[in-house]
């Protein structure tokens, strides 16, 4: 009696839906509960044959056998086996009839591929760190994957604009704030991207003060008065001073003393 097995273990499909910003990288290992076995039993007639079938409902490893053909002299079976693959062979010689004598074996595995990398995202508008001047904004991502699903911005669905380039018209807050963007796959894998950037549409504090320019020239060793305020004279007569405007002002008074105390009075319209 001979006999040649070929095992052909059938791993299920496996779709792995990534909810974190990149997929998984590793191959989960493979789960088995029964695996199908393709058993081949050389020399065998009809008889061997229904014993051998009556044998296989009484072995407790085995789900199942299906006769795929028989030729009169080879048959082949379909085998759902529960135990490990490797005792398999020694599960079959324990069968008492018709007797088994192991030849070879041939292992086929088959597998399923998925896709487990995520979308690769890019933001265009705004930059990281960027300082903005108006609260209206269109953020603007790049993402350049073939099979998306979704893009969002701030977790609203943002529309394919152009290319590869999605982008969304979203009311900012003033102030320092983040910004992200997901894109998720037809596969379930997910990726984010960050920015931060400032909103500031504050106009900034403005103070001013109107000061007038006055100088002259008056006797050396003369004191000037503008407003009442002395302001410096050089030993040439020479004096220049800057003085501040109040509010409503409309002129300025300007007196000079000299050193035997005469004085001079003068007053000037502002702006003539």
């Amino acid at each position: 009696m001979v006999l040649m097995m070929r095992t052909a273990l059938v791993l299920p499909l496996l779709v792995l839906s990534a909810c974190v910003t990149t997929a998984r990288n590793q191959q989960p290992p493979p789960r088995f509960e029964a695996t199908e076995i393709e058993l081949t039993i050389n020399s065998i007639d009809a008889d061997q044959l229904t014993e051998l079938q009556a044998s296989f409902a009484k072995v407790a490893d085995l789900r199942g056998a299906q006769l795929k053909s028989h030729n009169g002299k080879t048959a082949v079976f379909s085998v759902m086996y529960a135990g490990n693959v490797s005792d398999f062979p020694k599960t079959i010689s324990s069968i008492p009839r018709p007797g088994l004598k192991f030849v070879s074996s041939k292992h086929q595995f088959e597998y399923g591929a998925f896709d487990n990398v995520p979308p690769t995202i890019t933001f265009v508008h705004p930059q990281q760190e960027q300082l903005l001047n108006a609260k209206e904004q269109f953020v603007t991502v790049d993402v350049p994957d073939k099979d998306l699903a979704s893009v969002t911005i701030n977790g609203k669905t943002a529309p394919l604009y152009k290319g590869s380039v999605y982008r969304l018209k979203i009311e900012l807050n003033e102030g320092k704030q983040e910004l992200t963007a997901t894109a998720k796959d037809k596969a379930g894998n997910e990726s984010s991207a960050h920015v931060s950037v400032t909103v500031d549409t504050t106009a900034p504090a403005l103070q001013a003060q109107i000061k007038l320019v006055v100088e002259g020239h008056v006797e050396p060793g003369s004191v000037v008065l503008i407003d009442g305020v002395e302001v410096s004279v050089n030993a040439s007569g020479d004096y220049r001073a800057e003085v501040p405007v109040r509010k409503g002002q409309r002129k300025v008074e300007i007196v000079a003393i000299d050193q035997s105390g005469n004085k001079s009075v003068t007053t000037k319209t502002i702006g003539e």
